[in-house]
């Protein structure tokens, strides 16, 4: 906790972190607005159009992090929160004049999904930066990481309390005012940060794009641990994008729950998610979980897997909202793990890293979500959320029993050094 405190008491870093909790909760409520409309437009075939998004992080999210490694990332991030802005503002404006239809919603998701790739690689890179010291930076990590998790949390009560005397288009103009004030918060940190990396790639054009990507790969090839995070994020991220996207509105949808059903039904349960999320979060933020990175990563989705299989086995929306919780848990233990781990890389390779574990995560994402209306086409949400549940819990229990067997060989559960990691990065970049 006192990492937090000293984290928070420098008012930069705080007014930074708390207008990303805005920004995530606006994108809550974009979400919310946009999965239900969908769903209630389209039904299962609800996931072609949340999978817009996926696909365009397959195109842009590779090269985002090439872009955090050139370009002045405090710039970069400003003009990406402004392109969202005025985005999603647009869709409000065609919602409120009655003429939105689905492409709007996909058109919307690509565009967001391209400047949030740009966004994301650029922050978590100039994480270290910012931090003075290494506890502050596991804080900050886990703070920042805590806003999607507070954001769970916030925005579906928030739009539990708004939809009670506001039309739901509403929630396109408060996620897109949440976006200039991030973009606010940002211009005012000012230039006394290092906003380009100190070994900044110097070489031009795609073919040196292409190169420093391939550099990336290999590095992921030839670190074991970082290997298996990229293929948990790969398996288990299609899981969790199709049960969190398009299990749980279907599941409210086609009534499951007694006596509950509507957009308030859906909204309680990712609140509910977002509470575990936050829990888990405080309880395991500022723990050195990479010194075993794979093996919590798994062990993250085990927990994720069975309370996934206790939400959908339960028509009883209060134990539903229980198995979310437990559910939520797993998401901080996995992603705290893989965001310190990616800390402790060299400062020009971590948005390469960063980009190569969002690409691969959204090609999960978008496998998942257009395989989706083909599985609950022929099943149940119920079913169709169990059976992914199934599958990540026992990937999860593999990966497990392969990170003890790992550890029990080398006699410590320890990843290698940052000596280590910066050789073999050199290593693949000569390569």
């Amino acid at each position: 906790m006192r990492s937090y405190l000293e984290m928070l008491l420098q008012r930069n870093l705080s007014t930074l972190w708390a207008s990303q909790v805005l920004s995530a909760v606006g994108d809550q409520l974009h979400m919310i607005a946009v999965v239900w409309i969908s769903v209630q437009m389209a039904g299962a075939k609800a996931g072609f159009v949340v999978s817009a998004g996926a696909i365009a992080g397959l195109v842009v999210g590779l090269f985002a992090g090439q872009l955090a490694d050139r370009w002045d990332r405090r710039t970069s991030m400003i003009v990406c929160d402004v392109m969202r802005g005025l985005t999603v503002a647009a869709v409000g404006i065609a919602a409120q004049a009655g003429a939105l239809q689905l492409w709007h919603l996909a058109a919307v998701g690509v565009v967001c999904t391209v400047f949030t790739c740009l966004f994301e690689p650029c922050m978590l890179a100039s994480m270290p930066t910012l931090a003075k010291t290494p506890a502050i930076l596991r804080a900050m990590n886990s703070l920042m990481m805590m806003t999607f998790r507070l954001a769970r949390l916030i925005g579906p009560a928030l739009a539990g309390w708004l939809l009670s005397f506001l039309p739901i288009y509403t929630f396109f103009y408060v996620d897109s005012l949440s976006y200039f004030v991030s973009a606010l918060a940002i211009w005012i940190l000012g230039k006394n940060y290092q906003w380009r990396p100190i070994a900044a790639a110097t070489g031009g054009g795609a073919r040196a794009v292409v190169a420093e990507i391939y550099d990336a790969a290999t590095m992921a090839c030839r670190n074991r641990e970082l290997f298996e995070i990229l293929g948990f994020s790969l398996a288990c991220g299609s899981i969790w994008a199709v049960i969190y996207f398009l299990g749980f509105p279907l599941l409210v949808k086609q009534s499951h729950f007694i006596g509950v059903r509507g957009v308030g039904a859906y909204a309680t349960l990712i609140c509910c998610y977002g509470v575990g999320n936050v829990i888990s979060n405080i309880a395991v933020g500022t723990l050195e979980l990479d010194k075993r990175p794979a093996y919590n990563v798994a062990l993250g989705y085990v927990v994720m897997g069975f309370g996934f299989v206790v939400a959908a086995s339960s028509p009883n929306l209060a134990i539903a909202c229980l198995g979310c919780a437990i559910a939520a848990v797993g998401g901080p233990i996995s992603d705290v793990a893989t965001v310190n781990f990616f800390a402790r890389l060299p400062d020009e390779y971590r948005g390469k890293i960063n980009s190569l574990q969002r690409f691969v995560y959204s090609v999960g994402s978008a496998v998942g979500l257009l395989a989706a209306p083909m599985l609950f086409s022929v099943c149940l949400a119920q079913q169709g959320i169990t059976y992914g549940a199934v599958i990540m819990a026992i990937l999860g229990v593999i990966g497990v029993a392969f990170g003890r067997r790992r550890s029990a060989v080398s006699g410590n559960g320890h990843v290698r050094s940052e000596a280590v990691l910066a050789s073999e990065t050199a290593e693949a970049g000569n390569r």
